[in-house]
């Protein structure tokens, strides 16, 4: 059996690690050096989200789960700007959710999104869920 390096408990039962017999430990601590180190490079390069944006982000997050939310927006986005408690500039760029119908590249719309602090991945699923809805209420009003 091999040497045990750590211990930790959950909620169901305990777990063990163990280094096999014939692992060299030098090998172990530069992987965990390695992790630490892609740990630190991610952490730069997008770092947490500021508070300020929790309220944008769960609108993007609601706005994937739900197409009620989305027909809401088309009709009356001051309304569920007011609801989520967005302020005066996140407003205008939640008008973004609308625009993005007039496009064929919905990616195009991320980056203002995620300069006011959403999750990369988030406001382009976001954009990409309302997408069709702003593409048919534009598509009706031509």
């Amino acid at each position: 059996m091999g040497e045990i390096v750590a211990a930790f408990g959950v909620c169901h039962s305990p777990h063990l690690l163990t280094r096999p017999p014939d692992e060299n430990p030098e090998h172990q601590e530069l992987s965990i050096a390695a992790m630490r180190q892609l740990g630190k490079i991610l952490d730069e390069t997008h770092p947490t989200p500021p508070a300020s944006a929790a309220r944008l982000n769960r609108l993007l997050f609601d706005i994937r789960l739900n197409p009620e939310l989305r027909e809401r927006i088309i009709e009356n986005l001051e309304a569920v700007c007011v609801e989520y408690g967005l302020t005066r500039e996140q407003r205008k760029l939640a008008q973004g959710l609308i625009r993005v119908g007039t496009t064929d590249k919905v990616s195009a719309h991320v980056p203002p999104f995620v300069e006011a602090g959403v999750h990369p991945l988030l406001a382009l699923m976001g954009l990409h869920a309302i997408y069709p809805v702003a593409r048919k209420a534009l598509q009706m009003d031509n």
